[in-house]
């Protein structure tokens, strides 16, 4: 009877373990999702900085290039098809077991708003009640799964290297690679990635500058909440890969700056 009782009590425990445990529940079986019709490019062309509801049969599709994993994208992730980048909203936690890196997704966009958040074409359900400057993620995933269809499909996704001459607003949401940069002379030894949230209460994001050869800087921004921002950033040239933002919290607006996925997005140059 002990025995049994106990069986059924590991059972019981396995179960409810694994009841918010997508980490094999990559894509949706025995879905088939709308043919696609359009190309991201058309998503992005009709954005701007205020929301444009989508009232077309709009069917888009494209690769995860950056999900939350680290914690440095934070309830979103971000597709590719070549042509331009979108960002999703999702108010649900543990994306990147749902959504991995190089996973073939396909969007129906009809009902949903867009518009452009630190330069990144955005995608949600609705505009936010409180910010009109922002849109809602999906709040459900019963809902979520009405629009986005998560394939089997999983390839590897590169990204284009760049310098700063070639920064432009089609750029935005992309996944790019800038090589040869150094922390500006003037940083202070050992400093981390991001600060920690008791060194800077008054914002989620620290900035970080580099500089090339040339002279030309970039910012980088990373989350307090990133679980690589307490790593010291080494002082030896590097090559940092991860998605161009404008105007992202902390810097000026007009100006671009990267955000990496996680601490693979930088090596030694």
């Amino acid at each position: 009877m002990a025995k049994r009782l106990l069986y059924i009590l590991v059972l019981l425990f396995a179960v409810g373990c694994g009841y918010n445990d997508f980490s094999d529940v990559r894509y949706q079986p025995n879905v088939v999702p709308p043919a696609v019709n359009e190309e991201l490019r058309a998503v992005a062309e009709v954005c701007g900085y205020t929301p444009y509801f989508i009232t077309d049969p709009i069917v888009v599709e494209g690769r995860v290039i950056a999900n939350d994993r680290s914690g440095n994208f934070y309830r979103t992730i971000i597709i590719d098809d070549g042509t331009a980048a979108l960002a999703i909203k999702l108010n649900l936690y543990d994306l990147h077991n749902l959504f991995r890196i190089g996973q073939r997704v396909v969007v129906d966009c009809e009902g949903l708003v867009v518009m452009r958040e630190q330069g990144v074409a955005t995608l949600g359900s609705r505009v936010e009640a409180w910010n009109a400057t922002r849109v809602e993620g999906f709040a459900l995933r019963s809902e979520a799964d009405k629009h986005i269809f998560r394939l089997a499909d999983v390839e590897s996704v590169e990204p284009s290297v760049v310098s700063n001459g070639d920064l432009d607003d089609k750029l935005c949401g992309r996944l790019v690679r800038f090589d040869n940069l150094t922390l500006l002379p003037d940083t202070l030894a050992g400093i981390t990635w991001a600060d920690s949230p008791e060194e800077n209460p008054y914002s989620s994001q620290s900035v970080r500058y580099f500089h090339t050869p040339l002279g030309d800087s970039l910012a980088v921004v990373t989350s307090v909440y990133a679980d690589f921002a307490p790593n010291p950033i080494p002082t030896e040239p590097l090559s940092l890969t991860g998605v161009l933002m404008r105007g992202a919290s902390g810097t000026p607006k007009s100006d671009y700056s990267l955000k990496l996925r996680d601490s693979l997005d930088y090596a030694p140059y």
